[in-house]
């Protein structure tokens, strides 16, 4: 995962107070996801970023974890679609497109892989 945070189980406590908080605020459930990932409760991370993406859809960085998530549980259509709806929202997003290029790739379709790669190489 891209975040790394130096005391998950701390954070964890923290943001399930800020969660207890502000519930419709997508921005705590997706820190909150970062925080269980770190703290290896990903089926709990997956949840709270599916969570973050029910209140937000445009809460890029939701989708982009999620896909991490399903990617290491070896789905790669879900990670796929979790970057597909990235996109939707951040067209040019260079993490989403790069991923998405090898999500594609790994799932045998090699003309999506080299449009995502393409997509990149001119949104830079």
């Amino acid at each position: 995962m891209p975040c790394s945070i130096g005391h998950p189980a701390e954070a964890v406590l923290v943001l399930e107070r800020a969660r207890a908080c502000a519930p419709l605020l997508a921005a705590t459930h997706a820190n909150l996801g970062k925080a269980l990932c770190q703290a290896q409760r990903l089926a709990e991370a997956a949840a709270s970023y599916r969570h973050a993406v029910e209140l937000d859809p445009a809460c890029v960085g939701a989708w982009v974890n999620l896909h991490g998530l399903l990617y290491d549980e070896g789905d790669l259509a879900g990670a796929a679609r979790a970057l597909e709806r990235a996109l939707e929202v951040a067209p040019a997003h260079g993490n989403a497109l790069f991923l998405l290029g090898i999500a594609r790739a790994e799932l045998g379709d090699a003309q999506g892989a080299a449009r995502c790669f393409a997509s990149l190489r001119q949104s830079r």
